[in-house]
């Protein structure tokens, strides 16, 4: 999009780093409240939101927007092992890893081919870049998805379509 965006660039990949680690946190949601304690969730959330509100007015005041993106990154990040921590006591070792697990190939998969195809794209105009990184990206994520948890993308579009259908 020009050189006028590139000031954006470390902010975008801040919140892309938070966007990944909060995908993959919000997952566990739905187990604590098959655990019977949906409180957790609460208890999470006040944690990041009192972080948040220690770490935003210094990081703002200071970096701005990427101050802003830094304090709800770090939110996250350090409420993450609570997180995991509280998750293991209620469930023991190994229940957060299985939740998780089928979306870590394709994930990886993801990570690996917007990498080798955002190199690719290197010449090319930004709008060009941004289909090609970004549309190869999401064919490598389903495709690997489609191989590795074909079961688990069948009912997610099985409940799609029904929801559509309704």
């Amino acid at each position: 999009l020009g050189a006028k965006w590139l000031p954006l660039v470390p902010l975008l990949q801040c919140l892309a780093a938070y966007g990944l680690l909060r995908a993959l946190l919000s997952n566990l949601g739905p187990l604590f409240n098959a655990l019977g304690a949906p409180q957790a969730i609460f208890k999470i959330n006040l944690l990041q939101s009192g972080l948040l509100a220690v770490l935003l007015l210094p990081l703002v005041g200071r970096w701005g927007g990427m101050g802003a993106a830094a304090g709800v990154l770090a939110g996250t990040v350090l409420s993450a092992p609570l997180t995991l921590w509280y998750l293991r006591r209620l469930a023991g070792p190994g229940l957060a890893w299985r939740a998780l697990q089928p979306l870590v190939a394709p994930g990886l998969a993801m990570a690996a081919a917007l990498l080798a195809l955002g190199r690719l794209a290197a010449g090319a105009p930004p709008l060009v870049q941004l289909g090609l990184v970004g549309g190869g990206g999401l064919s490598v994520y389903l495709a690997v998805l489609w191989i590795w948890q074909r079961q688990l993308l069948g009912g997610a579009l099985k409940l799609i379509r029904g929801r559509i259908d309704d």
